[in-house]
């Protein structure tokens, strides 16, 4: 059996205490499934690409 290990972003955290508190029941079925960590991964991938993409960031860090 392999596993990935997955680095917890800033956004990751965030939705993590989020689903713990407010929506127990989804983070266990998340939790017990292994499809947790995944869905964490791709709630900092959109939330980067969010910022990445949004005006403020492209007019301060524009090349």
């Amino acid at each position: 059996m392999t596993k990935t290990i997955f680095e917890i972003g800033v956004w990751e955290n965030h939705r993590r205490k989020f689903l713990k508190e407010y929506h127990r029941i989804k983070y266990d079925n998340l939790l017990t499934s292994s499809k947790l960590y995944p869905h964490l991964a791709d709630v900092e991938q959109q939330a980067r690409e969010s910022v990445i993409y949004s005006p403020v960031y492209l007019f301060l860090f524009k090349s």
